[in-house]
C-alpha cells in the first residue's frame, strides 16, 4: 500500500484553515460582547440610565474649552453644584491649593473639586465615583471627561428615583486632572470625605468611542474584579489595556487613588476618536449602576 505525499500537506491545510476558522469565530464574538448595550432614549422609566438624558448636560459641560483656572471652569463648577444639590445630594465645592515637586522643580495651583454625598442604608465605608470635570486648553473636553461626568449625573438621577443605596455614595468631580492631577491629589490628602471612601470607581474617556472597559484595579484586590464580574451586566474588561496605558506618559486620577488605602477600578473607552454616540455615554453607568445595587 502506497500514501499520496499530498495527503499529510492537504491534512496540514485543512488544520491551518479550521485554526483560522476558530480565530474567526473567536474575534467575531468578542466584538460582538463589547458592543455596548443599546441606548434607553428620553422615555426611559425614571430608574433607569438613559443616555439621551445623560447627552442633554454635556452643552453645558463641554461647549468651550474649561481648564483648570479659567472662567469657563468656573461656569462649569457651578452648572454641577446646581445639578447635584437638584438632585438632593449634599454637595460643596473643595478649594485648596496644592503642590506637588516634579523633575522639573514644583507644580503646584488652586483646585476646586466638587464634591457630594448621598447618604446609605447601613453604616460602613462608601462607595466613591470619580471623574475629572476640568478639560486641556486645546478642546471642550466632551470625551475626556464630559461624557463620564454627564453620565454619572445621569446615574445619581436614575439611583436616586429608586430605592435607597445600603452603602452612602460619594462623588467627586476632580479638578486639574489635566494639570498633573492636583485635583484628585489635594482632595485625598485634605478633604475629611476621602477617608469614608473604601472603594473607589474612577471613569476616563481616552477616545470617544468603545465600551466602558476596565483596565487597571489596586494590585493584589482580585475581590472587586469577581464582584465586577459578577454584577456588572455588561461586563468588558482587559489586562492588557493596562500594559499598554503604563507605558504612556499621561495618567489619570486613578493614580492617586492607587497609592493610597483606597481600594478601586479603573475605567475607560479606547475604541476610535470619531464622535461621541449615546450609546457609548451610557455604557459606562450600566456598570455604576449593578454595582451599587
Amino acid at each position: 500500500m502506497t500514501t499520496s505525499p499530498s495527503l499529510p500537506s492537504q491534512a496540514g491545510g485543512l488544520a491551518r484553515g479550521l485554526a483560522l476558522l476558530v480565530l474567526l469565530a473567536f474575534a467575531a464574538a468578542s466584538w460582538l460582547d463589547m458592543r455596548p448595550p443599546p441606548a434607553r432614549g428620553e422615555n426611559a422609566p425614571a430608574n433607569e440610565f438613559s443616555a439621551e438624558r445623560a447627552l442633554r448636560h454635556l452643552p453645558s459641560i463641554a461647549s468651550r474649552p474649561h481648564p483648570v483656572g479659567s472662567a469657563e471652569n468656573a461656569r462649569v463648577r457651578a452648572y454641577l453644584l446646581a445639578q447635584l444639590r437638584g438632585l438632593g445630594l449634599q454637595a460643596q465645592e473643595h478649594s485648596a491649593f496644592v503642590a506637588k515637586p516634579d523633575d522639573w522643580g514644583v507644580i503646584a495651583g488652586r483646585v476646586h473639586n466638587i464634591v457630594a454625598r448621598l447618604p446609605g442604608r447601613e453604616p460602613g465605608p462608601a462607595l466613591a465615583l470619580v471623574a475629572h470635570y476640568d478639560s486641556v486648553t486645546t478642546g471642550p473636553g466632551a470625551a475626556d471627561n464630559g461624557a463620564s461626568v454627564a453620565a454619572i449625573l445621569e446615574t445619581l438621577r436614575a439611583l436616586r428615583a429608586g430605592a435607597p443605596l445600603r452603602n452612602e455614595l460619594i462623588v467627586v468631580f476632580a479638578d486639574a486632572e489635566e494639570a498633573d492631577l492636583l485635583g484628585a491629589k489635594a482632595f485625598v490628602a485634605q478633604h475629611p470625605w476621602a477617608r469614608r471612601i473604601g472603594v473607589a470607581l474612577n471613569f476616563y474617556f481616552r477616545v470617544n468611542r468603545g465600551p466602558s472597559m476596565l483596565f487597571e484595579y489596586v494590585a493584589g484586590d482580585g475581590r472587586l474584579v469577581a464582584q465586577f464580574a459578577e454584577y456588572a451586566p455588561h461586563r468588558v474588561g482587559a489586562s492588557l489595556g493596562y500594559n499598554l496605558y503604563r507605558h504612556l506618559p499621561n495618567y489619570t486620577d486613578f493614580l492617586v487613588v492607587n497609592r493610597t488605602f483606597i481600594d478601586g477600578l479603573n475605567f475607560t473607552e479606547i475604541d476610535d476618536f470619531t464622535d461621541l454616540p449615546p450609546g457609548y455615554t451610557g455604557s459606562s453607568s450600566c456598570t455604576r449602576t449593578a454595582m451599587f445595587t
